[in-house]
């Protein structure tokens, strides 16, 4: 995620007074532990937005490190995390979506 986007992304947000917090695991030097990533995402958030990109890529990546797995427990606890995102990031909460994404090798 480029940090320019990111901090666009989010500035409305922070100008709001929510607290942010950025998980990245667009690298493997960038993927934090599992548990620090199921503290973010399973205990502490309460919305979950994803930014937009390539919704193949994303979904295999959240695969790889584990990530599909904590957002799923997040969003059956019960405490009514909000899912969001725009373009691919909005589309990656569905069971199907049509998607121009080629895997990226």
């Amino acid at each position: 995620d480029r940090s320019d986007r990111y901090n666009v992304c989010t500035q409305k947000f922070r100008e709001m007074g929510c607290e942010i917090k950025r998980l990245d695991v667009s690298e493997k030097d960038t993927v934090p532990t599992m548990e620090v990533m199921k503290e973010m995402v399973v205990e502490w958030a309460e919305v979950i937005m994803c930014s937009g990109g390539n919704t193949l890529h994303a979904l295999l990546r959240w695969k790889e490190v584990g990530l599909d797995l904590l957002m799923k427990e997040a969003s059956l606890k019960g405490k009514g995390v909000v899912l969001c995102g725009g373009s691919a990031g909005a589309g990656c909460w569905f069971s199907s979506l049509h998607t121009d994404s080629l895997r990226p090798d």
